[in-house]
Formats: structure tokens, C-alpha cells, sequence
């Protein structure tokens, strides 16, 4: 035989026992392969994740929580629920897997079945051309537990190979800037398989571009948020002015109608224009003027005392425009947004207080000061129990407390130096429990309260717990379907090519 032909042969059978091995990992595993690298989260009853880590090359995991308090990360006792991803295989879940102050519980070992894979081409419907790094969606239909998502390459390419039961997909390509959203559904994906091939052509959206500027100095406004709105007030699409004022709304606008809308812009009021009529695949200018707010300042304090209120709300409405403020600790407030001309009713808020005052005149562009308000503040009598929660080296520590009566109760949390006040509302005697995650509960009891006192320096030392702990393997029947680099393609085809022609030269049949 021709050493060319050869050479080619060999090459071709190099990389077909490259794909080859692959593919018999796939379905000829019989005995359970470690899966590197995996992500492992418990997750505590009650939803939240206080404990991640991964694991090591032999699929080994140990982890001991998410809490840190300077000592470590604590896995407080529990039930949990173990979940294992990882690329390639379908991300699986343990349930009720007890832990305990101190203690391991091993061998919470986790079995991943390999994923389904599914890729395709992304382009412009017009052009033909590619679309590069446009996300591509896979949903379980109906949508489900289970989706996954991948990116387009260079070329259009998209490849995702995770996550992905046997089921029936819905393909989904949305927010590609400069085009229309679709959708394929009807997707059949098996695990181990590649389901190739899933094409899609995108739309060209239509294209609402312009400028936004003061409608007195015609200055461009930066960072001004501009909405593309159905009839209905769904947004569908937004930009953000850039340093020259321009803005462009120009994905998944169909064909239609729509309202071009000015949100909460600082110093301005809102704009909205309606009725903005587009086709796909076009363009339109709409250019918008910001007509400035006019504002409204003052002070809050308290009728009683007279002293400023701070972090009071201050709503001011008229039958066209609204804005707010909060006081700072001198209660001052200055409302400076979507304030139109008009009169306006302003009602102020301060904890369980309120006040209000009619007919302040605004317009806009100019200031309205001295709007000056005083709230009658009813303060009920209470008693208060101050002190500290530390650790055993006397640093702070955050906690909760509970104070509990015969006829009342009150609760605090301490601030980041530890301390605490916890305020009740009758006189008499109360349990005080505190308690703080990887700590363990302490309390008092028989503390002695009084209305209108302060009882000081209930300082609580609390404890450590010892963290428990979670260790187990994640493994797998097969290896995943690999995703293969567009440069190995590309040297397939190029030596099948060349063995094909070196043969059909040589009238040597060759069969692959």
C-alpha cells in the first residue's frame, strides 16, 4: 500500500479511536467512574445553602459549612439536602442527610447520570452570517426541575452538555442585542446522545435609537434609563444613555406599537411617549427632551421636643407627579425627582407618627424651601435591658435575643460591637435567651424589669459549637459526552479528505 494512503489511514484511525474511546466509555462502563471537580451544596432545611466545597480528583468532597465567624466555616446540626453538578452530567440531589454539633456523617454519596447533549448553529436570518456570543437556552418542556444554557462560539457554535435528562427541550435563543427572541421546541434529548444540528436563524428587530438632552441647555444626559413598553406596561427592552446622550432600544421589538418611556431619571421628570409604531428590521429616531424637576426641602422634627427626626419619609404627590425623600440626622430632606409643576400634598412618616400638609406649590425647574413639619411623637413607656454578647476571647459576637415575660415580650439583635438594648413594655420579671449560629444558647432567667429604667450590664460569654461535618463521593456510570474543539473536527475532515482523494487516485477502495 501507498505510504501516503498509509499515513493517511493511521491518521484517521488515531483520531476515530480518540472518538471511539470516547464514545465506549460512554456504553461500555460497567463499573462507576470518580467524577473531579464536581460542585457540592447543603442545603439546610429551609432552603439556603450554608455549606459548599468540591471535589478532589478521586470524587472525594468534605465539607464543613458556610458560616464564618473568624474561627472557620460551621455546619450547624441538621437536615440537609446534598447536591452534586458537574460538566457533562445531570446535576443530582440526597435528601435528609442528618448532621450533628461535632460529629461526620460519611458516605453521603452522590451518583451522577451523564447528560444529554444538544448543538447547533445560531445566524442571521438575513445574511446567513454567524452569531457570536449569543446565549442559547434548553428547557425541559414542559419546563421543569431541569434547563441549561450555552454560548455561541466564534463561528455560531453552541454545545450544551449539561443538565440535560432524556426529555423534550424547548431551544430558546432571547436578549441577542440586534435581534427577535425564538423559540424551537419539540427537541428530543437522550442522555449520552448528541442531538446535532438544532439550528437557528434569528429576526432582526426593529431599532428605536435617539438622544437624550435638558430640555433648557440641550446638554446630552448620561445614564438615563430608556424603556421600550407594550400597551399593557411590560417592559421588553431597555438602554442606558451613554456619555453623549445616545441610547438604542434594538432586541425582541416586533413589528407593533410602543410607549418609549423615561424612568426615575435624578433631577428629572418622567417622560413617556406613546403609540411609537415600528417594524422588524427597521428603525426609528425618537429624540427626548427632560423637562427638570422642581424641588422641595424643609426639616422634620419632633413637636414634643424639638429635635430633628431622622430617616423620616417624606411623599410628596400632586394629581400628575409624586416623589420622596428621607431626613438625614439634622432631619433635613430635599425631594429633587419627577416633581411637575402643581400642588402637592406632603405626608410625612416616623415610625408609628405621621403627618401631613396640603397646597405646596411646585415648579418645575425651581426650588421650594422651608416646608418644615413637626410630628407629634407618642412614645409608649418601656423598660430597657442593655448589655453585651461576646466569645470566649471577648470579641463581639452577632446575636439574637429574646426577652420573655408574663405579659410581654420584646427581641434585639446586637450591632457589630456587640452590643444590645431589648426594650419591653410592663414591669416585671423575664427570661433573656440568646442565641447565635455555631454558638451555643445561653440564657438568664428572673432578670427584674422596671418601665421608664434601664437594666444594665446583662453581658452574656457564649460558646462555641463544634462544627459537624459531610464527606462522601460523587461518581458516575460514564464518562460525559466530551465537547469536542472545532480544531479536531476540522483535522478529521481534513484527513478523511485527504485519504479519500490519495485513494480515488490510486483506485483504492477505502471504507471508514
Amino acid at each position: 500500500m501507498n505510504n501516503k494512503i498509509k499515513s493517511s489511514i493511521i491518521t484517521i484511525s488515531i483520531i476515530l479511536s480518540l472518538f471511539g474511546g470516547f464514545a465506549g466509555s460512554a456504553h461500555a462502563q460497567t463499573t462507576t467512574i470518580p467524577v473531579p471537580n464536581a460542585s457540592i451544596y447543603a442545603s439546610l432545611e429551609g432552603g439556603y445553602w450554608p455549606a459548599y466545597g468540591g471535589t478532589n480528583g478521586q470524587g472525594v468532597y468534605n465539607i464543613t459549612g458556610g458560616y464564618y465567624d473568624g474561627r472557620g466555616y460551621y455546619l450547624p446540626t441538621g437536615n440537609y439536602t446534598i447536591s452534586a453538578s458537574a460538566n457533562g452530567y445531570v446535576r443530582t440531589a440526597i435528601e435528609k442527610v442528618n448532621v450533628k454539633d461535632g460529629l461526620e456523617t460519611t458516605n453521603a454519596n452522590i451518583l451522577l447520570p451523564v447528560s444529554g447533549a444538544i448543538s447547533g448553529k445560531i445566524t442571521d436570518a438575513i445574511s446567513g452570517l454567524p452569531l457570536q456570543e449569543v446565549f442559547v437556552n434548553a428547557a425541559l418542556n414542559p419546563l421543569g426541575k431541569y434547563g441549561a444554557f450555552g454560548t455561541t462560539d466564534q463561528n455560531g457554535n453552541y454545545m450544551i452538555s449539561t443538565d440535560l435528562p432524556t426529555g423534550t427541550y424547548n431551544i430558546t435563543v432571547d436578549n441577542a442585542v440586534g435581534y427577535l427572541s425564538k423559540t424551537i421546541t419539540g427537541a428530543s434529548i437522550t442522555v449520552g446522545a448528541m442531538t446535532s444540528n438544532v439550528n437557528i436563524a434569528l429576526s432582526r428587530s426593529a431599532t428605536i435609537t435617539g438622544t437624550v438632552k435638558d430640555a433648557v441647555s440641550l446638554a446630552a444626559l448620561e445614564g438615563i434609563q430608556v424603556v421600550a413598553q407594550t400597551s399593557g406596561e411590560s417592559d421588553v427592552t431597555q438602554d442606558f444613555t451613554n456619555s453623549t446622550g445616545k441610547y438604542a432600544l434594538n432586541t425582541d421589538l416586533k413589528t407593533g406599537t410602543y410607549d418609549i418611556r423615561v424612568v426615575s431619571p435624578e433631577g428629572y421628570i418622567e417622560k413617556n411617549i406613546t403609540g411609537i409604531a415600528v417594524t422588524e428590521g427597521s428603525q426609528r429616531t425618537i429624540d427626548l427632551l427632560l423637562d427638570r424637576s422642581g424641588i422641595i426641602s424643609g426639616r422634620i422634627t419632633s413637636a414634643t421636643s424639638g429635635q430633628p427626626l431622622d430617616d423620616a419619609s417624606v411623599w410628596a404627590s400632586s394629581s400628575s407627579y409624586n416623589g420622596i425623600a428621607y431626613t438625614n440626622s439634622t432631619g433635613y430632606y430635599r425631594i429633587t425627582d419627577g416633581l411637575g409643576t402643581g400642588s402637592y400634598r406632603i405626608v410625612v412618616w416616623y415610625q408609628n407618627s405621621y403627618i401631613e400638609a396640603t397646597g405646596v406649590n411646585v415648579v418645575q425647574g425651581a426650588e421650594t424651601p422651608n416646608v418644615n413639619l413637626q410630628i407629634a411623637i407618642t412614645e409608649l413607656p418601656h423598660g430597657t435591658i442593655t448589655g453585651r454578647v461576646t466569645n470566649s476571647t471577648g470579641g463581639p459576637v452577632y446575636a439574637q435575643l429574646q426577652a420573655t415575660g408574663d405579659s410581654d415580650y420584646g427581641t434585639a439583635s446586637t450591632d457589630a460591637n456587640g452590643n444590645y438594648a431589648l426594650t419591653v413594655g410592663t414591669t416585671g420579671t423575664y427570661n433573656v435567651t440568646v442565641t447565635s449560629t455555631g454558638f451555643a444558647d445561653k440564657n438568664q432567667t428572673s432578670l427584674s424589669v422596671t418601665l421608664n429604667q434601664v437594666t444594665s450590664n446583662i453581658n452574656f460569654q457564649l460558646q462555641l459549637l463544634p462544627s459537624g461535618r459531610i464527606s462522601g463521593t460523587v461518581q458516575a456510570l460514564a464518562a460525559p459526552i466530551p465537547e469536542f474543539h472545532n480544531e479536531l473536527i476540522m483535522l478529521l475532515v481534513f484527513a478523511s479528505t485527504t485519504a479519500a482523494i490519495v485513494a480515488r487516485k490510486k483506485n483504492i477502495k477505502i471504507q471508514f
